[in-house]
């Protein structure tokens, strides 16, 4: 079943694409401009760092969503499918604990650039709060995927009794 966490996922992901373009935009005109007139975009590599955030953890909660992380499974394999859903449980439990402390963390992180107006130095001096507050949202949603799967994970479990 399709939701609007699911579709804000989606959105997320082309946000994550969005911003692969901007960098790849932002890269070529600077090169261009260093070469052909002699004047890069400034604060190019600040605003590629910048959008690397974007990249990395907007998608997070959508590739979990679709069980796309990179998983081993040497030893699961073996185990009944119960059994593999009651580590499956488990291991979105303990993501969960340790996503939502990170979010937590995320954050204070943000408020702080927030509050004290944190930016980098450059000629462009761009500030921070927004992507600390990216690294926010893409940590939030993947600690809520989490708590989705966790509740799906145990009340598939208590089905299969």
């Amino acid at each position: 079943m399709k939701n609007s966490f699911h579709y804000f996922e989606k959105y997320l992901v082309l946000v994550a694409g969005i911003a692969v373009m901007l960098m790849l935009a932002i890269t070529t005109l600077s090169v261009l401009g260093r070469y052909v007139v002699g004047a890069p975009i400034p604060d190019d590599v600040v605003m590629n760092e910048f959008l690397m955030v974007f990249v990395v953890f907007l998608p997070f909660a959508f590739v979990q969503s679709q069980r796309d992380h990179i998983m081993v499974t040497l030893f699961t394999d073996k185990l009944s499918d119960r059994a593999t859903l009651f580590l499956d449980a488990f291991g979105f439990l303990l993501g969960f604990a340790f996503f939502a402390i990170m979010t937590y963390s995320a954050f204070h992180y943000f408020l702080d650039a927030w509050i004290t107006g944190n930016y980098m130095e450059g000629p462009l001096s761009l500030p921070e709060w927004p992507v600390r507050f990216i690294f926010f949202v893409g940590i939030l949603m993947f600690t809520l995927r989490f708590a989705i799967d966790v509740v799906k994970a145990g009340l598939e479990l208590s089905n299969r009794k």
